[in-house]
């Protein structure tokens, strides 16, 4: 029951289990364990998709690299990237080698008479590109891209409002309207999700979308969105709790946002805020959204031998989840608190009340888990920390050794010289044969290091202090 893990870094937020996440994450489990039956790069259980505002690629190459590293250690499988400032021509150049074969990027138009504060992308791992049906670029501003499957069609929609441009909203959803009205996208997928994310420069709620709170009225704009069918997925997770993406004077606020298809929204099973700081340096959070699609996705069913799985029912399949169950109360015995919250009996196993006992279970692990995730972070930055000073006691003295290069002097090589044409003329001119180079630089020498002859009577009283003899 490994997926029961989940590092949430959501800040205080309680994942709302149902029946429905109980019987799909049952069934992706018992798709996962028959490893020999499927091709696990065929299977797409979640979708793990995310956006983020860079602020600029154009002069920082470090930028790109760090979000895609970052994507590939969080098993990201598309990204948004907002106010990218390119291209697809100059974008293309952009992306670092080692990544172009992991990750496609589908690039928007740029705003050419500005210098920033346009231009949208998509990142897209390999394994989701697979079923790239295509995209369309509406303006610097707009972007959609669209991802097939035999039963169901993904229109992820990016968009980035600039602050001084008010038409991009409504140009966005005119745009929504008519996609969602053309019958040639129906007859492609009579099932159609759609995701609409990026910066708005817009808050729904003023008291709990920013910090410090102030009362503000509900754009119309959010009120537009849920008329087409969309949903604010982070506040359908949590209703209440802070979610701040932007940073900036003092002044926090959540105007990166998520928007999905409503009549999906029951797949929605976690929401994370990570800081970009260390990442892409950018006053933005990267906000990503994970999507259970065991059942979506059509897919993942014909890479599984049904004859060959067992039957939830049977003696067999119990032993079997009994002795999984068992072996993973193992990970919860570090306090009896957690063994006692977080452990999953076997007594009445598949029953209806052991089912309800499985949700509570499950948020009690997910808090144990992020708890447990926090404190190894924790450690992780003071032992760096640690480490360094401790590198930084024992080695000064070799540092000190190179910073003074003492060993310069033995390796210069005087091999040509300037001299003067002739005794008394200025007219000088380049001594290349060795005898005379020796010569003319041991003259220089003793110019320079002769003995001095010190009058101590016409010096000042303070020159005459130090060079007086002791």
């Amino acid at each position: 029951m490994s997926n029961i893990r989940v590092q949430n870094n959501n800040y205080n937020n309680n994942n709302k289990v149902n029946s429905e996440n109980i019987d799909s994450f049952l069934l992706s489990q018992r798709i996962r364990f028959e490893k020999q039956q499927m091709d696990l790069d065929a299977l797409y259980l979640t979708l793990h998709i995310g956006t983020h505002n860079i602020n600029g690629l154009a002069g920082d190459n470090a930028k790109l690299y760090g979000i895609l590293n970052w994507m590939q250690e969080n098993q990201v499988d598309i990204m948004a990237l907002n106010e990218t400032n390119l291209d697809q021509k100059n974008g293309v150049f952009k992306t670092p080698d080692n990544f172009k074969e992991q990750f496609y990027i589908y690039w928007s138009s740029k705003q050419y008479d500005k210098h920033k504060g346009s231009g949208v992308a998509l990142i897209c791992s390999r394994k989701w590109n697979k079923h790239y049906q295509g995209h369309k670029i509406h303006s610097p501003y707009l972007l959609s891209v669209y991802f097939l499957f035999r039963n169901v069609l993904f229109c992820i929609w990016i968009v980035y409002a600039a602050p001084q441009n008010k038409t991009i909203l409504p140009n966005t959803l005119e745009q929504l309207k008519r996609e969602m009205r053309d019958e040639t996208i129906y007859k492609k997928s009579n099932n159609i999700i759609h995701i609409l994310m990026g910066d708005f420069n817009l808050i729904t709620n003023g008291l709990i979308d920013r910090t410090p709170p102030q009362h503000i009225s509900r754009p119309k704009f959010f009120n537009d969105l849920e008329t087409l069918g969309l949903i604010d997925s982070y506040r359908k997770l949590d209703e209440e709790a802070q979610g701040n993406t932007y940073h900036k004077e003092g002044v926090s606020t959540r105007i990166d946002q998520i928007w999905v298809s409503e009549t999906h929204s029951n797949k929605l099973v976690n929401f994370s805020i990570t800081p970009s700081t260390f990442i892409t340096h950018s006053d933005h959070d990267i906000i990503t959204l994970t999507m259970d699609t065991s059942d979506l996705i059509r897919n993942n069913r014909k890479n599984t031998v049904y004859d060959k799985l067992p039957t939830v029912t049977t003696e067999n399949a119990k032993s079997r989840w009994t002795s999984k169950i068992a072996k993973y109360n193992q990970d919860y015995v570090t306090s009896t608190e957690d063994n006692y919250k977080c452990n999953i009996t076997t007594h009445g196993i598949f029953s209806e009340e052991w089912f309800d006992t499985l949700k509570t279970k499950v948020n009690y692990r997910l808090r144990a888990d992020y708890k447990k995730y926090k404190s190894a972070e924790t450690k992780s930055i003071k032992d760096r920390i640690d480490k360094r000073v401790e590198i930084t006691r024992d080695y000064q003295t070799t540092w000190l050794s190179s910073i003074l290069d003492r060993n310069t002097l033995t390796n210069i090589v005087i091999d040509k010289v300037l001299v003067n044409e002739e005794t008394g003329i200025s007219t000088k001119r380049l001594a290349t044969e060795p005898r005379e180079v020796k010569k003319a630089v041991d003259n220089d020498f003793t110019n320079m290091f002769r003995k001095r002859n010190t009058l101590l009577d016409t010096m000042t009283p303070i020159w005459r202090q130090i060079y007086e003899p002791v």
